[in-house]
């Protein structure tokens, strides 16, 4: 998160959302940083802003390290007397 009125263009190119950052000639495997300028929200749109990428990045991961979710559980219901 940004906090004043600073220029924080070199926080926007961590972000990465639009080109995958390279260094010493290895390309990043996956966006893991999700920049937000404080001054450009209210309380209710920051957090929703905050949280806008968790999903993709859990997924990105899982989908990295080839985890596949565990089959979902049926659970019988009890008849109620």
């Amino acid at each position: 998160m940004g906090v004043g009125d600073g220029n924080f263009a070199s926080m926007s190119v961590l972000d990465a959302d639009c080109v995958s950052l390279r260094y010493n000639r290895k390309t990043m495997k996956r966006d893991i940083l999700n920049f937000v300028p404080l001054n450009q929200h209210n309380q209710s749109s920051l957090a929703s802003a905050l949280l806008q990428e968790i999903p993709k990045q859990f997924d990105s991961y899982y989908r990295m390290r080839q985890i596949k979710p565990n089959p979902p559980v049926i659970m019988a219901l009890e008849k109620a007397e």
